[in-house]
């Protein structure tokens, strides 16, 4: 055998800081991993998306700079225009992992990207700048060197009898609770999220708008959703509303009965929801939010029994507008300059929540049973009252119910609208039996009319609960009258006969 000569190899300096140049070029084309995914292909051209910004569509020529940002200042890359550029084949053949573009709502977790079940999500929660303040115990959190001044706002503006937070009619410590089981508890994806909405109406100028800018600032701008009124409760993109922790509507104005309404309540009571998101497929959506509305008047929207909203008034009075002035001034001061907003986090995060119970209905105010009050109209509550004591009937005639029309002195021009509003349906004058009559049935049945055929009352959803006309005992029950004391299309009735 040869003998085996060793060579060695002077590396020159040169070549020893280009390799170093060229290690350090990895490592930040390596660490832009966290940040830049590959979105699409699109010809020859890759695109990206930095989920720092959200920005999409990004390209090889907008994520050069960003590498040269980040290096040594003398850094010199070379003709990026060419296409050997050792940095453009450096980033052309790195690994960016592909993203899904559905942003996932995970709060507490900090990284801008979630990976679930092998796919990359852009996380849409960002971290709030106002971390909470450290308190020793929940005593010291609620004392003057803690969140006392916000405590305090509440009981005023809530006109709180209770000044013990611990009480269970304590509607400061009510809502208190309610902040801090949200700041504490975050993902719901396996339970309830708590079914209750906020209310709160008054006068302008007393606090509501600093109320969803401690919101802001407390959970973080990523937590909040903030919409100028209840139209956009209603648009095509109202699932996005409620992918949050809050969803705050700055201006109500909900009619009873309204779409609206039914989308409060359907997005408040559920934890998932089905809908076709604007420009997309319908499809299931997480909708973790729980919703806060502002308003200068009552609510006319809520009903008697209502299991979802806590409702209650938002303002106070003072002396003089001077008192007024002074008062907001040291609360907003506090609030941006002695660290305020910290100190409302750090009650919040030891506030104990163990007995907040999600399934119950929220704390009932004076306010509430006084909104309940106003709104009802019992002629209605009557009338649902009758119908329900005659669950086999489906038809009605308006001479059912004379005794709410004398009760409650309704004219004979109401009588649609009202039986409307307890949940039946006009079916207007025809012909019976060679009697002109008016029935009223249930909003789940409909009374087609076909040529030579026998009537039915058709179930609108359940075609087994269909029947004849003629075997309604509601039906029966009226065709059985006297036609003088039977109730015809002229809305006849056994009082107006006795008035006669």
């Amino acid at each position: 055998m040869g003998t085996v000569e060793s060579i060695n190899v002077e590396v020159s300096d040169h070549d020893e800081q280009l390799a170093l140049k060229r290690k350090a070029v990895r490592e930040v084309v390596e660490g832009l991993k966290k940040r830049i995914f590959f979105s699409r292909m699109q010809g020859n051209q890759r695109h990206y998306y930095d989920v720092k910004t959200g920005t999409s569509n990004l390209t090889l020529e907008h994520i050069i700079p960003m590498v040269i940002d980040s290096m040594p200042a003398g850094y010199e890359p070379g003709n990026v225009y060419s296409s050997n550029n050792d940095l453009c084949q450096l980033i052309k053949n790195t690994n960016f992992f592909p993203i899904v573009k559905e942003p996932q709502y995970y709060p507490g977790f900090e990284a801008p990207v979630i990976k679930l079940n092998g796919l990359y999500f852009p996380n849409s929660w960002r971290k709030p700048t106002c971390g909470p303040k450290a308190f020793s115990s929940i005593e010291e959190a609620r004392s003057n060197d803690g969140a006392a001044p916000f405590i305090e706002h509440l009981q005023l503006m809530l006109s709180d009898e209770f000044m013990d937070l611990d009480h269970p009619e304590s509607k400061a410590g009510y809502v208190i609770r309610m902040l801090a089981y949200r700041y504490q508890i975050h993902d719901f994806r396996k339970g309830q999220k708590p079914h209750v909405a906020f209310y709160f109406w008054g006068k302008q100028g007393y606090g509501k708008s600093l109320f969803a800018n401690m919101l802001n600032t407390v959970f973080g701008e990523s937590a909040v959703r903030t919409v100028s009124n209840e139209s956009a409760l209603t648009s095509g993109s109202q699932v996005d509303i409620f992918t949050c922790t809050w969803a705050v509507v700055d201006e109500t104005n909900i009619k009873k009965g309204s779409v609206d309404y039914n989308t409060i309540k359907s997005n408040t009571g559920q934890t998932f929801i089905e809908s076709s998101r604007k420009h997309e497929h319908f499809k299931k959506w997480y909708i973790p939010a729980q919703l806060i509305m502002f308003g200068q008047k009552e609510p006319t929207f809520i009903e008697p029994g209502d299991r979802r909203f806590f409702v209650n008034r938002w303002d106070t009075e003072f002396e003089s507008q001077a008192a007024k002035d002074d008062y907001f001034e040291g609360y907003t001061n506090w609030l941006y300059n002695e660290d305020g907003f910290a100190a409302i986090a750090g009650l919040l995060a030891v506030t104990d929540i163990s007995n907040v119970r999600i399934e119950s209905p929220p704390l009932t105010t004076d306010d509430k049973k006084m909104v309940i009050n106003m709104v009802t109209d019992y002629s209605v509550s009557d009338i649902k009252e009758i119908i329900n004591q005659h669950p086999e009937r489906i038809c009605f005639v308006a001479s059912d119910f004379e005794e709410v029309w004398e009760k409650y002195d309704i004219k004979r021009n109401q009588f649609v609208y009202k039986l409307a509003e307890a949940g039946l349906s006009d079916t207007n004058k025809h012909k019976y039996d060679g009697l002109r009559r008016r029935f009223f049935i249930r909003n789940s049945y409909r009374l087609p009319r076909s040529q030579g055929s026998k009537l039915r009352l058709e179930h609108k959803v359940d075609p087994t609960k269909t029947i004849y006309l003629t075997d309604d005992p509601g039906y029966i029950s009226a065709t059985e009258m006297s036609r003088g004391t039977s109730h015809d299309g002229d809305f006849g009735t056994h009082l107006d006969l006795m008035r006669r």
